[in-house]
């Protein structure tokens, strides 16, 4: 198999942290861009879904609350069984 040439034109900025993180991995732009091209013909589109990353206010203060420590713990066994009771509710109004 032959290989081509592919030019790409960025900001610099973006160029700049995207070298920084795929430094961090041990690969180059090239190789990430590769693994990028792969990944969406053994797909068949894009490797990620795209969308709008726009948090409502409930997100933003979930957020909030979790940088300042201000959230309850739970056990996988509580949280399975929060699920099961918001499950149960969607039931009965259904």
């Amino acid at each position: 198999m032959s290989n081509m040439e592919v030019r790409l034109r960025v900001g610099s900025k973006l160029k700049k942290n995207a070298d920084s993180i795929f430094q961090e991995m041990g690969m180059t732009m090239s190789e990430a861009i590769r693994i990028f091209l792969t990944q969406a013909v053994n797909s068949g589109g894009l490797p990620f879904r795209p969308h709008l990353t726009n948090p409502n206010s409930t997100t933003i203060q979930a957020f909030e609350d979790v940088d300042s420590g201000d959230f309850e713990e739970m056990s996988i066994e509580k949280f399975s069984n929060y699920l099961d009771g918001i499950e149960g509710e969607k039931s009965k109004n259904s």
